[in-house]
């Protein structure tokens, strides 16, 4: 299985943290939270459960994973 290296932006936002992977938000990987660590937490469960929902989709079309 490939491992794949994603930069993560974690910054203050007014009265939040904002969280982000710039490679990613196209897709929706952004969220925030009330505290940094929140929104990083947050952001991790997200790029799981998509990079699953990923490569289940592509299993399911027989489709050589890249």
């Amino acid at each position: 299985m490939k491992t794949y290296v994603f930069k993560v932006v974690v910054e203050p936002d007014d009265d939040a943290w904002f969280a982000s992977c710039p490679a990613l938000e196209s897709q929706g990987a952004t969220t925030w939270g009330d505290t940094q660590e929140e929104a990083l937490k947050i952001l991790k469960r997200w790029c799981g459960w998509s990079s699953r929902a990923w490569l289940s989709m592509v299993s399911r079309c027989r489709k050589p994973h890249p």
